[in-house]
């Protein structure tokens, strides 16, 4: 059975993932940091490609990135203490979970429908954890801005389709 290109794509920019990060961390001389960028980078990705597919973020990923966050704010304190960073931790991932919930069931309540999964709002408080809160904001408003780019091209590959089977023929 052939190797699917899709498979070869995931695990080369997985790849380049993981020596990124390893990069920046030797770099900042903070070899222990490579632990949480490698955990986001698994989530990451794995979340990314279950959810393209099933359309659900499975706990298996969000979860256990929220346990390993918690776990390297205290193996990894950075310029803080350990209780400190832990603190730092578990409020960050409780906020963004309030957050997140009110999100998700405010957007049900306006739009009568899921806006904001609560696999969504899990991964952000991983994310919240292992980043901190800016790097949830931006995981947050960089994935709209990439459902919304995939939104638009997907609609316009349908017009496209509809068009050539002469459902719209008034576009040639």
């Amino acid at each position: 059975m052939p190797i699917s290109p899709r498979y070869l794509i995931i695990e080369v920019v997985t790849a380049l993932l993981f020596t990124i990060g390893a990069g920046v961390a030797l770099r900042e001389n903070v070899p222990l940091a490579v632990l949480p960028a490698w955990t986001l980078i698994v989530i990451s990705v794995g979340s990314a490609c279950t959810d393209c597919e099933l359309r659900i973020i499975p706990d298996a990923f969000t979860i256990s990135g929220m346990v390993l966050a918690l776990l390297w704010s205290v193996l990894v304190p950075g310029r803080t203490g350990v209780l400190e960073s832990l603190g730092w931790t578990v409020a960050q991932i409780g906020a963004v979970g309030l957050f997140g919930a009110s999100a998700a069931i405010g957007g049900k309540l306006l739009f009568h429908r899921d806006a904001l999964g609560w696999g969504d709002v899990k991964y952000l408080m991983a994310v919240a954890g292992l980043t901190g809160l800016p790097g949830a904001l931006f995981s947050m408003l960089a994935g709209s801005i990439l459902a919304l780019l995939w939104l638009l091209f997907d609609v316009h590959l349908l017009h496209l389709l509809l068009c050539i089977l002469r459902v719209f023929p008034e576009v040639r």
